[in-house]
């Protein structure tokens, strides 16, 4: 059975969030790294730092060079996007080898988005193989992040130049395209996932599940009942 690929991209934003997302990637909190971690100490050693350095301060430090050099009309604003975040992963038991499709996946990200890639690392030491890779949204001159994270429409496009290049080489298909669900499809779907999460609750703890879990919120036709759920104010 083929599998479906997963790839999507983040906005970081705000003071110190490249700092943190690198500390994050480069396995430097070391609160993440305890007993009831998603993380396993043991496979760190594991990880292929495919891009840029091994240390996060140099992360960021390669990003302010190039700040400085592309010699800004404007400051940033603290809300401003610092940082795109490309994550794609594999399956937990696939039988393609991480670092060839993850060295793809960079190869592909720096083509499409033309943007300076300021690290990229593999995660091995998790359930799923996955990769993330930190790219500046500077261009021409300008911080563009938002317009490069695009809207909608953006989005199914990047999806669908990932397949052609990326995820079809490797037999992986193609789950952004829309498909209809009946309603009783949809229930069944959805207590399929919400049993397997109940017999599996430290699945919860992976970066993979909960993007793809906020994806759902996002899309659900009310979602705030999941934060009336949780006790927490929808504001």
């Amino acid at each position: 059975m083929a599998h479906v690929q997963f790839v999507r991209i983040k906005k970081l934003q705000g003071d110190g969030i490249l700092l943190a997302a690198a500390k994050h990637n480069l396995r430097e909190i070391q609160k993440e790294l305890g007993a009831d971690s998603h993380i396993d100490p043991a496979r760190i050693a594991d990880n292929i730092v495919l891009q840029a350095p091994k240390v996060a301060s140099e992360v960021v430090s390669n990003a302010n060079q190039l700040l400085e050099s592309a010699n800004l009309k404007r400051p940033l604003r603290r809300d401003h996007v610092r940082a795109l975040e490309i994550v794609a992963s594999l399956p937990a038991r696939t039988r393609i080898d991480p670092k060839n499709y993850f060295s793809d996946v960079v190869t592909w990200a720096q083509g499409f988005y033309e943007l300076p890639i300021l690290s990229a690392v593999i995660h091995m030491d998790e359930a799923a193989p996955h990769c993330h890779i930190l790219m500046l949204p500077l261009f021409d001159g300008r911080m563009i992040g938002s317009k490069m994270a695009g809207n909608r429409q953006k989005l199914q496009a990047m999806q669908a130049d990932f397949s052609e290049k990326v995820g079809k080489p490797y037999g992986l298909k193609d789950g952004s395209q829309k498909r209809r669900y009946g309603p009783a499809l949809r229930r069944n779907l959805a207590t399929q996932a919400a049993d397997y999460l109940k017999r599996h609750p430290d699945k919860l703890k992976e970066p993979v599940i909960l993007d793809a879990l906020r994806d759902l919120f996002e899309q659900a036709a009310n979602p705030a009942l999941m934060l009336e759920a949780l006790g927490l104010e929808v504001t």
